[in-house]
């Protein structure tokens, strides 16, 4: 590898020393540990590096395609340090980084060549200019990401190698690193003049082991569609690097005071004019049209269409049509139309739809609510669905749900695998009760009636026709029910039932009751149940009038043809 350095303003350079170095050279704690083992035998490698690392207080981090962790390894025992045991086992094709938490293996089996120059743009900025070529065959190195981590700043390299990166208000030093997947990192110290009394900045860093993480962003059809592919080179070359800003601003993604290095860089207050394209959010971001989030959100996220994170968001995330997390929500979602992520806890609200995986709070929505475990509550205009553990449900038409431990209540239909306190007119549950009856009343009612329910609760719905000689003659029925006793031979349910008397042209008549129906069970399918109600009846609006009563008559207003009276129903019940 050579270097040269070259005076373009003879004022502003004074000397460049260059001393290149990769991680593994520098300071280390982790790599130099000595590490001891017994013989292995054809034990997965994947498991003895989580046993080093757990022994050792660390994590490994590694690309599962270059290095396999089911692949078996053998020793005769091993006694050295741990950079020993890696290079050992794995080769002279990886190269080794820590920090403090992590040990991290990359595959890098090609070297780089830098050749670097610099000029003085101004008092305040520094112009680097240089190639990067291959040490083996010293050809131009295409999309190398080149950036200084002090000053945030980053390019890529030509298809020539060539790279030209202003560097504003450096230190006393630039750390200049090179990055290309599957070459081994380069970071270099470019000595500039002294300035007294300059006050150098300390940058933070971190280091997020997922690699795979950062790409489900970019698998999203909106990342697909507004990430270019000149920052996700950059994603790939950086792997887990990030750096930390107090702030930044953008027009449009790429175009921020950040540059290209904005997706590396969480800022504590993000401002983005019509979108922009960052690491992450530790404070607010604004964004006029779009937020789109590399890792992780805090605090507070707003935008005037959509936000996208790639990896968790923690705190109050609005957005006038969309919120879309990769990872996981804790706290307030809400969005105009949708809101998408993976768990979540606290609050969904949405315009049209809510999906999560598991939920552990509420769901609200217009339209629909999804999640697969719901440890909280869905309200729904439309519909509720969740397949595994679920709360309670609440929607205007239909509900759908596993092990429900709450209560389930809506306008028509409520599914699920066991629930008990289902209230709609159909509920169909998979360990639940239901029944068809033949069954009358005192008037002479014949009826066919559908019961469905769970081990408490149940809902109704019926149809039927009077025999006696009457001017309001069909009748349909909804109500609900609870079995407030069971035995083996016995049990007594209560219900309370709507039912719609009309003549199928211009009259109806309502009539709400509350029945006590006693039960006799013969056999494992079929009962007989017979009891008193208590009915009130009131006529159609339009004449005053109502068809006469039978039965016991406790009540009675000619003046508005309301009627209180008690009746007898019973009937033939065939139970599965």
């Amino acid at each position: 590898m050579f270097i040269s350095g070259k005076s373009v303003l003879s004022r502003a350079f004074l000397f460049i020393t260059i001393l290149v170095c990769t991680l593994p050279a520098a300071s280390q704690y982790h790599l130099d540990q000595e590490i001891a083992f017994a013989d292995v035998s054809g034990q997965p490698l994947g498991e003895v590096l989580h046993e080093i690392g757990e022994k050792n207080g660390f994590y490994f981090s590694y690309n599962s395609r270059s290095v396999v962790g089911d692949s078996l390894v053998s020793f005769n025992g091993f006694r050295g340090t741990l950079i020993e045991f890696l290079e050992k086992t794995l080769g002279p094709d990886y190269e080794f980084k820590e920090t403090p938490d992590y040990v991290i293996i990359r595959y890098a089996p090609r070297s780089m060549e830098v050749v670097v120059e610099t000029e003085k743009e101004s008092h305040r900025s520094f112009i680097l200019k240089g190639y990067v070529r291959d040490s083996l065959g010293a050809r131009g190195i295409g999309q190398a990401s080149v950036y200084d981590r002090k000053a945030l700043v980053s390019t890529l390299s030509n298809k020539d190698g060539f790279f030209k990166l202003v560097v504003k208000r450096p230190g006393e030093s630039i750390w200049l690193t090179v990055n290309k997947e599957n070459y081994r990192e380069m970071t270099m110290v470019v000595l500039l003049p002294v300035e007294v009394k300059r006050r150098v900045r300390e940058g933070k860093y971190d280091y997020y082991p997922d690699e795979a993480d950062s790409s489900r962003l970019e698998r999203t059809w909106i990342g697909r569609f507004l990430i270019g592919s000149r920052q996700r080179i950059q994603r790939l070359n950086l792997g887990g690097f990030f750096a930390y800003s107090p702030y930044q601003i953008s027009l449009i993604p790429g175009l921020s005071t950040h540059g290209m290095f904005n997706s590396q860089v969480v800022n504590r207050g993000s401002v983005n004019l019509i979108g922009g394209y960052t690491a992450g959010v530790d404070g607010l971001e604004m964004g006029g049209v779009f937020n789109i989030n590399q890792k992780d959100v805090r605090m507070l996220q707003m935008a005037g269409v959509f936000n996208l994170v790639g990896g968790d968001a923690d705190g109050v995330q609005m957005a006038g049509v969309s919120n879309h997390v990769v990872g996981d929500v804790s706290g307030l979602q809400m969005g105009g139309v949708s809101n998408w992520t993976g768990n979540a806890k606290g609050v969904q609200l949405a315009g049209v739809i809510n999906m999560a995986k598991e939920m552990d709070g509420v769901q609200a929505a217009g339209s629909v609510n999804v999640a697969t475990e719901l440890r909280g509550t869905q309200l729904a205009g439309v519909m509720n669905v969740s397949s595994g553990e679920t709360g309670s449900q609440i929607a205007g038409v239909v509900n759908i749900g596993g092990k429900v431990k709450g209560i389930q209540l809506a306008g028509l239909i409520n599914v699920a695998d066991s629930s008990d306190y289902p209230i709609g007119l159909i509920n169909i549950i998979k360990n639940g009760r239901k029944s068809f009856s033949l069954n009358t009343d005192e008037a002479g009612l014949a009826a066919l009636t559908f019961r469905s329910g769970g081990r408490v609760l149940y809902g109704l719905v019926g149809i039927g026709y009077y025999l006696t000689d009457r001017e309001l003659s069909y009748v349909g029925e909804a109500g609900i029910g609870a079995h407030l006793g069971n035995s083996k031979g016995f049990s007594l349910d209560a219900e309370v039932v709507n039912r719609n008397i009309t003549d199928l042209k211009d009259r109806e008549q309502e009539q709400a009751s509350f029945r006590i129906l006693p039960e006799l069970r013969m056999g494992s399918h079929f009962s007989i149940y017979a009891g008193p109600s208590v009915n009130y009846s009131y006529p159609d609006k339009e004449n005053g009038r109502i068809d006469k009563i039978q039965g016991w008559v406790l009540y009675e207003n000619d003046s508005n043809g309301r009627t209180l009276h008690i009746g007898l129903s019973g009937g033939l019940k065939y139970r599965w």
